[in-house]
């Protein structure tokens, strides 16, 4: 029960370090960027009806934007630190973008089915569990959902998609 504040209180009391020849604007924004983007993707999806913080008629267009933010960031990291890094950098953003594009192609298939591009609208329409594009049986929307399964994983660096982390793999 406590493991959640034993971990804050340990990131609030370490040593806040840089890398000796970096950057330091950068390598300090990048991570501020990251959080801003994941967070500002948040913003545009609705609570409940009505309860939203951002309401667009385009708010697919809007949170495809604001969470590709994310990459730039993690770039920014890579650039910022120096010399290897931009290599580890790059090959990380350029995974996200790849699945960023499946992602969107996911969206790409609600928009179609439901008519609109308004976040809150999606949701609207598809409001109770038998209104559920998937439940429904469009094969088009099935399918746009097992790719975001794949996808959404890969985003999040879930296994197998972890290869940031992998170094032992990484060197074999």
């Amino acid at each position: 029960i406590f493991q959640v504040f034993a971990d804050v209180v340990k990131m609030l009391i370490k040593e806040i370090f840089s890398v000796d020849r970096a950057d330091k604007l950068l390598y300090y924004l990048a991570p501020i960027l990251v959080m801003v983007a994941s967070v500002g993707t948040f913003s545009f999806l609705p609570f409940n009806k009505g309860m939203e913080v951002l309401d667009f008629n385009v708010g697919v267009f809007m949170i495809t934007a604001v969470s590709s933010l994310g990459v730039i960031g993690i770039f920014m990291a890579g650039w910022a630190s120096n010399k290897y890094s931009v290599v580890s950098a790059m090959r990380g953003a350029v995974q996200l973008i790849s699945y960023e594009m499946s992602l969107g192609l996911c969206y790409i298939t609600a928009v179609v089915f439901l008519g609109t591009m308004q976040m809150s609208g999606i949701v609207e329409a598809q409001t109770g569990p038998w209104n559920w594009l998937i439940i429904q049986g469009h094969v088009p929307a099935c399918v746009a959902f097992l790719v975001f399964l794949i996808a959404g994983n890969a985003e999040a660096n879930r296994g197998p998609f972890d290869l940031a982390e992998a170094e032992s793999e990484l060197t074999a």
